[in-house]
Order: structure tokens, then sequence, then C-alpha cells
């Protein structure tokens, strides 16, 4: 699976790196085995400009990656990551 690995500053200042899957490259069988339901996609649509709803696979959770505050470049690798 294709995960993504960036960092950013979050509100409060800090530094966070997260590795995530973005909700575009994920199946409806994926998305539906991670609890994806209907409002929590209406609630994606709602969130500021450069923020984009992830499922973070560390913490197992969705989670704001905000890409207006990206402080070192977005990269990608190919993980075995069971949803």
């Amino acid at each position: 699976m294709l995960v993504r690995v960036g960092e950013f500053k979050k509100k409060d200042g800090q530094i966070r790196l997260m590795r995530f899957l973005k909700i575009s490259d994920m199946t409806e069988d994926q998305k539906n085995s991670i609890g994806l339901t209907p409002d929590k996609e209406t609630k994606k649509k709602k969130l500021a400009e450069g923020s984009e709803m992830v499922y973070d696979v560390e913490t197992k959770d969705f989670r704001v990656f905000n890409w207006a505050t990206v402080t070192a470049e977005v990269t990608q690798e190919e993980m075995e990551y069971e949803l």
C-alpha cells in the first residue's frame, strides 16, 4: 500500500511527522474497513484551505494533514499495511 510520510507545523507550533494514507487513494472496500462513514466524508469537505482528512497508519485513526504548513518534502513509500 502507498503510504505517505510528511512533516508539518501544527496550530500550536509543534512539528508533527505523520505516516498516512490519502482517502482518495483508497478503494471503497478499504474505506469501509477503516470505518469511513458518509458523515466523515462530509466532514472532510468542511476543512480549512490546505488541510486534508487522511488515515494515520500509526494511530489507526483519521487525522487532518495540513499541506499549507509542510516543513519538508512529503514522500511516498510502498509498505505492507493491513487495514
